[in-house]
């Protein structure tokens, strides 16, 4: 037997802070997902025509759930997906000598588009002298839909001159998605000998329209 499906169908016109066109359904998904008086989080929230149908699969749905859905629907604003290119840089030199982990710069998207996207990044690191017990170490970290970070790139650099840590990889977006990028450095090994960063910079951009 399959899984029971409770829907909730709103046509356009319920959506009174946004006119028709500007109603975008994997936004309001994301706005339901935040918004934390929906407590059952809905399976699908798809347009479908002239309405917005908004499911949930294998799950009793309370009616503080559904008020609280039928308040979204009157607060949305809809909008686009974010642009992109999207950058972040942060060129100035900065230190660090506590061993810690230390973010240096971080770039959030917001929603995008489907298709096909390019990720990079650049930065230089060093540490204040050359000991071998030390180094210096930068990390690119992404994040997808708030699942958790994942380290996709990691350098090691033990010496006095700036070493560049930079890459880029493709990545196939779904509407809707969003992804947080994160730069971090620290100092490892000995202390007394500070890890340095510079020129710290992050992109995102649509590969295909």
């Amino acid at each position: 037997m399959g899984n029971t499906i409770t829907q909730r169908l709103y046509a356009l016109t319920e959506f009174v802070a946004s006119t028709p066109a500007n109603v975008n359904a994997a936004i309001f998904k994301q706005e339901l997902f935040d918004d934390v008086d929906v407590v059952e989080k809905p399976l699908t929230v798809a347009r479908t025509g002239s309405n917005v149908q908004v499911a949930w699969s294998g799950t009793t749905v309370t009616q503080a759930t559904l008020d609280a859905v039928d308040d979204a629907v009157a607060d949305h604003v809809g909008g686009s997906f974010q642009a992109t290119p999207q950058t972040a840089v942060m060129e100035a030199e900065t230190s660090d000598d506590t061993g810690d982990e230390v973010t240096r710069l971080t770039l959030d998207t917001g929603l995008l588009t489907d298709g096909m996207y390019d990720v990079a990044w650049y930065c230089e690191i060093k540490t204040d002298d050359e000991v071998a017990s030390s180094a210096a170490q930068a990390r690119l970290y992404v994040d997808k839909n708030g699942g958790g970070e994942v380290e996709r790139g990691t350098h090691t650099w033990q010496f006095p001159q700036y070493s560049s840590f930079s890459g880029s990889f493709p990545v196939t977006v779904s509407d809707g998605d969003e992804y947080s990028l994160r730069i971090a450095f620290e100092r490892l090994g000995a202390a007394s000998n500070p890890a340095f960063i510079q020129r710290a910079r992050l992109a995102v951009t649509k590969l295909n329209s």
